[in-house]
């Protein structure tokens, strides 16, 4: 409370050797201050995005970059962004496949975990979503989605959002704009979950033209480890046929599952740190 994160004490930097600041652009400015000084002396100060990066959070972190800022990427997308300004490693996010893993997909409902889905309208796709899932057994989980009234399945906790995702037969995926990707693709497709997913158009969303950061159509293989559509009637014959047809939904899941692990699986993920931190 004395000292709080975007103004840092000096003796709170004693004894520390890396500074890995998470997406905050404020507390890279505000204390630099201090953090040159602290990169002169051998540390390192380490700004980490986590794809919400625009060109003006760019702009903010400019000149930190030339004094020595190191900067880790979530998405090698993130490199389109208009004067990015950067990266000295990109290295994703990760899940735990022992954690992420047993899909059944016994119950044939299509799901979708968001938060605040229509307020925020098509900064997470809700109309494309609506549309998606209209006259199939749906529900969209998570909070503040009440006004969505009986297509909410309500708030879960850890445990249940587990074993929603192994039960499941298909889940709808549309993400965040500006993120490439976000969490709950990943955690869907390395449960297993086969992923229904919108393309480029619309996951980069047709009122936001800045920039085109949008990744899934080439994390999801069209027709193989997922589907990906800009085209709705398309996105709906694929629910409608995997909500049919468990056999071709069990194949969808098992590809899904391994280019999740590819991509995101923990010790992946760890080692790519290690190398990166020496």
């Amino acid at each position: 409370m004395q000292y709080p994160k975007e103004h840092l004490h000096p003796e709170q930097l004693d004894g520390i050797d890396i500074v890995i600041i998470m997406h905050d652009t404020k507390l890279v400015t505000n204390n630099w201050h201090l953090f040159e000084p602290f990169i002169q002396r051998g540390g390192r100060v380490i700004w980490r995005s986590i794809g919400q990066s625009v060109p003006d959070r760019e702009h903010e972190l400019a000149h930190a970059r030339k004094r020595g800022l190191e900067v880790v990427r979530y998405s090698p997308a993130e490199m389109t962004i208009k004067d990015n300004i950067g990266q000295d490693a990109m290295i994703r996010f990760y899940k735990d496949p022992d954690e992420y893993q047993g899909w059944t997909g016994d119950d044939p409902i299509a799901i979708n975990f968001s938060q605040d889905l229509k307020r925020r309208g098509e900064f997470c796709g809700f109309h494309a979503l609506v549309a998606m899932s209209r006259g199939f057994h749906h529900k969209f989980y998570g909070p503040m989605n009440e006004n969505l009234g009986a297509h909410w399945g309500g708030m879960l906790n850890n445990d249940e959002q587990l074993e929603r995702y192994r039960t499941a037969r298909v889940y709808m995926y549309h993400g965040t704009y500006p993120a490439s990707y976000t969490l709950t693709l990943m955690e869907a497709m390395m449960t297993g979950i086969p992923v229904v997913s919108v393309g480029p158009r619309l996951g980069n969303g047709p009122m936001f033209t800045q920039q085109e950061t949008f990744e899934v159509p080439e994390i999801i293989e069209n027709g193989v480890s997922g589907f990906v559509s800009d085209n709705i009637g398309e996105l709906r014959d694929h629910i409608d046929n995997l909500l049919k047809d468990k056999e071709r939904a069990r194949v969808i899941s098992m590809y899904g599952r391994k280019r999740a692990i590819e991509l995101f699986g923990k010790h992946k993920i760890r080692h790519e740190w290690e190398e990166f931190l020496g």
